[in-house]
Parts: C-alpha cells; structure tokens; sequence
C-alpha cells in the first residue's frame, strides 16, 4: 500500500517509472519503493531478457543479480559464456556444471526453468564479429544447435533487453537490444563485491586457512555440497589459479597509485 500510495503521488505512467529505473535516476529509496511496488503489480519491465556469464564458480555476487533479473524479466535467457572451452585455472568447470549451479540456485529461489529462464551455450569463438554473430544468431531464434533446450526456445516473444555490465558487450551489440547495465538491476542495500578469481584462490587453499577465508560463504549455501563435490578439480589448478590470483591483486594496487 505504501507503495501504490507512492506510484500515485508522484503520478508517473509504469512506462515512465521503468525508463526512469533503466536510466538509473532515482534516489536510493525511492528506487527501492518503486521496484517493490512494480513486483507486486506483476509488471515485468525488463521484458523478454538475456545475460551472459561464465559462473566459475557461481558466487553471491551473480545471486543477487539473477535473482533481480528473473523477478523483473518475463522470461530471462541465461547464455554460459566460455562454453566450448577445456578445463584450466580460469575456467575450471565445464559448461553443464556452471549451468547447474545457475539452475539449482534458481530453482532454490522459487524460480522454473522453462517457464521463468532458460538456457544457452555460449562459445569463446575470439574474434569480437563472429561472437556478435553467433550471439544474435542465438537471440533471435536461427542458431538451434547451441541451445540445450531445442526448438521453440523464443515461444515467450522476441529478446527485447540484453543485460550485461560488459561496455564491448554494449558496442557489439550495437543498439539492436535495450542495453540495461547489470549493476542497475541490484538494489544498491544488495550489492556485494565478490570476485570469481578470489573464491577460486581460497578454494584451493588447506583446510586451515578457513580460519582466515572461508570461500563457502562467498557463494550461495544451496550450492556449498555441490562445490565442495567439485574442490578436487578446481585443485588441479592450485598453480594457475594462484598466479592468477596474484596477478589480478598486483594489476589493482597498481591502478590505485596510478
């Protein structure tokens, strides 16, 4: 009620109120209200949604997002980035175990695959034309082969918003989406800077350094037994994953005195 009693007093249009909300331009708590108020009236603003990620692991920075993306997107289309890529230090699960970890996180959220998202397999072809190019051949409808979930895949209308924090992503695009940045669907009282790098880093690490970080609480608790099923793999990579670690800590202090 406090809400709908919200909506009314500043008399904007639910159009209005979304292209406000995309562009990011309310106060911290009115945008909450507002996001509130636009959940409880069922109206999906985001529309028909795609996003990309690689999920190594799924940690409670992509939670949060997912969860916001779903709750606002009538349907949302989750691409597993790096799909085509062998096990190493920066990837060091396969493509069906990052989607299970999206899948079961959203399901534990009351979420339906097939109803609420679906998924596609997105590969690391390298050059930034033939990427676009199997993207948007994905997005509308042409590409079957990399979709897990076969044909009639768009039957919840054509992709009308790409959700992505990624600027190339943007330029690539070229405007043939309504770009939304990732870092604007998340209430700001949500957000939390977690990196992939660093729950993989002490991952890797014995069991008695838990006392410093424990990398289970970087990720959501309905995937703690399916992660720690996976540590002896991701162990293979102690080096790799430590170097690159360490790199990405060197190449921040760096910035910061710059």
């Amino acid at each position: 009620k406090i809400a709908k009693d919200f909506i009314e007093k500043i008399m904007f249009s639910n159009d209005e109120i979304i292209n406000l909300l995309d562009q990011n331009l309310f106060l911290f708590d009115h945008e909450t209200v507002v996001k509130d108020y636009l959940h409880h009236e069922k109206i999906k603003y985001h529309g028909v949604s795609a996003t990309i990620a690689r999920f190594k692991p799924l940690h409670i920075g992509h939670a949060v997002f997912l969860t916001e993306a779903c709750r606002h997107s009538k349907h949302l289309y989750i691409g597993i980035g790096s799909s085509d890529k062998d096990r190493s230090p920066t990837n060091p699960y396969t493509a069906e175990e990052s989607m299970m970890m999206a899948k079961t996180y959203l399901e534990s959220e009351g979420f339906v695959e097939g109803k609420d998202f679906s998924f596609f397999y997105m590969k690391d072809v390298g050059k930034d034309g033939l990427w676009t190019k199997n993207l948007l051949n994905i997005l509308e409808g042409i590409n079957e082969a990399d979709t897990p979930f076969g044909k009639g895949h768009l039957s919840f209308g054509k992709v009308n918003s790409f959700i992505s924090s990624n600027k190339l992503v943007k330029e690539l695009l070229g405007g043939r989406y309504h770009f939304v940045e990732a870092f604007n669907i998340v209430p700001r009282e949500l957000r939390v800077d977690v990196k992939g790098s660093a729950v993989r880093y002490w991952m890797v690490q014995d069991e008695d350094m838990v006392q410093y970080i424990d990398w289970r609480k970087d990720v959501p608790a309905v995937l703690v037994p399916y992660l720690e099923s996976l540590v002896g793999q991701v162990k293979k990579f102690k080096d790799g994953i430590e170097a690159e670690y360490k790199k990405k800590l060197q190449e921040k202090e760096e910035s910061i005195q710059a």
